[in-house]
C-alpha cells in the first residue's frame, strides 16, 4: 500500500470512527510476520481489534457513569520482566480464542496473554477462532488439552527455523484444569493462569533453560504447584518461601 492510499484509508477509517481497525493496520505494517497471514486472516484480525476496542471504550464509559474511579495503571505501567530472569527475542504471535475454559473468561484470558507477552517485550497480532496448530508458520497461543502432556500444565512447541531465520513458537495451555484467572490469588487448589503464561512466554522469548523448586523471584520456576503464584518481583510465593518464614 503506498504513503497516499495507507493516508487517504486511514482518513476514511477516521470518519466512519473505526479508530481500533486503525490502530490495528498501523501495529501490522510494523509487523514483518504480518505477510505471513493471508487477506482474511489480516482482515479478520482488524474487525477482532475494532470490536475490542468498541468493548473496552463502552466498560470505560459505564464505570465512569457509576462515578467509579478507573484505575490509572496501563498497559505501560506493568513491570517489564527483568533482564536478569531472562532475554527476549522480540517474537510475534497470534491468540486462539477457541477451547477457552468456563474458569475463564474471553475477556481476560485477551488480557492476561496480551499483557504477559509485552512484558516479556513479546508482540500480539491479533486473535484467530479455533485452537492452536502446530506446524502451519505462525506462533500461537491457547488451549488445546490434547497437545499437551499429561503432567504438564501447558507446553512451549519450538519449531525450526524458517526463512529469514523465524521460528514457529506455540504456547499451549492445558483446558481441563482448574485455573485461577485472577485477580486474585489462586486457593490450593487451582493453578494461576497468569504466572503459567509468563513462564511459558518466557521459553517463547527464548529461554529453554527452568530455574529448580525453592522460594525464588521468577517465574521460570519448574513445576509450579496449586496455590503457587509469581506475578511480579514483588508479588510471587512459592511454598518454600512459606517454609522459610514459618
Amino acid at each position: 500500500m503506498t504513503l497516499m492510499l495507507y493516508t487517504q484509508t486511514v482518513e476514511k477509517l477516521r470518519a466512519l470512527r473505526l479508530e481500533g481497525m486503525i490502530q490495528a493496520l498501523e501495529e501490522q505494517r510494523q509487523q514483518k510476520d504480518i505477510l505471513r497471514l493471508d487477506f482474511e486472516e489480516r482482515l479478520g484480525l482488524l474487525v477482532e481489534r475494532q470490536w475490542i476496542w468498541k468493548e473496552n471504550r463502552g466498560l470505560a464509559l459505564r464505570l465512569q457513569n457509576a462515578q467509579l474511579k478507573i484505575s490509572s495503571a496501563t498497559i505501560e505501567d506493568l513491570e517489564r520482566i527483568p533482564r536478569s530472569i531472562g532475554r527476549s527475542n522480540g517474537a510475534s504471535f497470534v491468540i486462539r480464542t477457541g477451547g477457552i475454559p468456563p474458569s475463564v473468561t474471553r475477556g481476560r484470558f485477551l488480557a492476561l496473554v496480551r499483557n504477559a507477552g509485552r512484558r516479556w517485550r513479546l508482540h500480539s497480532l491479533g486473535t484467530l477462532p479455533g485452537r492452536p496448530r502446530f506446524g502451519n508458520g505462525r506462533s500461537e497461543v491457547g488451549f488445546s488439552t490434547a497437545q499437551v502432556p499429561r503432567q504438564a500444565l501447558a507446553v512451549t512447541v519450538v519449531g525450526r527455523p524458517r526463512a529469514g531465520g523465524r521460528r514457529e513458537r506455540d504456547l499451549i495451555l492445558r483446558a481441563d484444569l482448574p485455573w485461577e484467572q485472577g485477580p486474585d490469588h489462586p486457593s490450593r487448589a487451582r493453578v494461576d493462569l497468569e504466572t503459567v503464561l509468563l513462564h511459558e512466554f518466557g521459553h517463547v522469548a527464548g529461554n529453554p533453560r527452568h530455574v529448580p523448586r525453592g522460594c525464588r523471584d521468577t517465574p521460570m520456576v519448574v513445576g509450579l504447584a496449586t496455590g503457587e503464584w509469581w506475578r511480579s518481583t514483588t508479588d510471587f510465593s512459592y511454598r518454600a518461601c512459606n517454609q522459610a518464614t514459618g
